[in-house]
């Protein structure tokens, strides 16, 4: 059987609902507060005022490193792997800015963290809120069936002629 059992969707439903409950208020704030640094340390880029950028680079690898920490909390482990290579980006993209800052790749940045947001306030969404598609029927049996329906309709037609 492929999928998940409607006792593990439950029991990961909680989960991720307890960890939401946790974790929503220091997540926005990091979120909140990383965007900041890296739009701070992009303007000072662009400006080449590197003695200024710095230190917003380096309060972004802060606030990223405890972002990471709260994200590995999800309780979704198939999400791990992907978190990992994302901060590990981060991590390498911010200490190479710190030799030589490029508001290009701060600004990417900022939009990797943008979409790493909208994707986390979207798995936080409760489920009970979210329609499940309904279960789509074979093919074939709803061929046959509609076949033996009309065949059976067919067939009453003309014992009553």
């Amino acid at each position: 059987m492929n999928g998940i059992k409607m006792t593990q969707f439950k029991s990961l439903k909680n989960d991720i609902a307890e960890f939401g409950h946790k974790n929503e208020e220091e997540m926005n704030f990091l979120f909140r507060s990383l965007k900041h640094s890296l739009k701070t340390a992009t303007d000072h880029a662009s400006m080449h005022r590197y003695d200024r950028t710095v230190p917003s680079i380096k309060h972004g690898l802060n606030l990223s490193g405890l972002l990471y920490k709260n994200l590995c909390m999800i309780p979704v482990p198939s999400l791990r792997g992907h978190i990992d290579d994302l901060f590990d980006y981060i991590k390498e993209t911010l200490q190479e800015n710190l030799r030589v800052p490029l508001s290009e790749d701060l600004i990417e940045l900022s939009l990797l963290i943008r979409e790493l947001e909208k994707g986390v306030n979207t798995l936080l969404v409760p489920i009970d809120s979210i329609r499940l598609p309904e279960i789509e029927r074979n093919q074939e049996h709803e061929r046959s069936s509609r076949a033996l329906t009309v065949s059976y309709t067919h067939l009453r037609a003309h014992e009553t002629v």
